[in-house]
């Protein structure tokens, strides 16, 4: 079994830098009409980022998380790696594949119309919202009942 709060972190850390690392490329690579690039990639960027922190926060005091299974695992990391990939790559080929910025554009979108619904549903799951209570439920924690002291 595997530690739901773990797999997590590592899937978000990686989400996040693979967007850091785009978002600094497109900033310092020359791209023509890349305002339109960055107009994309930049509030993309933002969004995860702000998720994530937010879920770390609300998270900090959690060590462990809910066991799942070797399935659930290789569905997250198949789903988050046909994201990441891409992301990373598309950019890079811009130059040596002569790409236009629109189908720089068209690439992204493609991306994300092709697993962004997919990603969100693993996205959703991984990053829930957990109460102080299901939280400790989960670490094996007993919490107290108010209705039954």
């Amino acid at each position: 079994m595997y530690d739901k709060f773990k797999l997590a972190t590592r899937v978000g850390t990686l989400i996040l830098l693979s967007h850091i690392v785009v978002s600094i490329y497109l900033w310092f690579v020359e791209l023509p009409n890349a305002a339109t690039v960055k107009e994309i990639t930049f509030p993309v960027t933002i969004i995860y980022a702000l998720g994530f922190v937010n879920w770390m926060i609300a998270n900090q005091k959690r060590l462990v998380g809910e066991p799942v299974n070797q399935g659930y695992v290789s569905m997250v990391t198949i789903v988050a790696i046909a994201m990441i990939v891409p992301h990373i790559a598309l950019p890079l080929l811009f130059y040596p594949m002569h790409l236009t910025v629109d189908q720089l554009n068209g690439g992204f979108l493609f991306l994300e119309s092709a697993f962004g619904a997919m990603f969100a549903l693993v996205f959703s799951d991984l990053f829930e919202k957990k109460t102080e209570a299901s939280a400790a439920a989960t670490a094996g924690v007993a919490t107290p009942n108010p209705a039954n002291p």
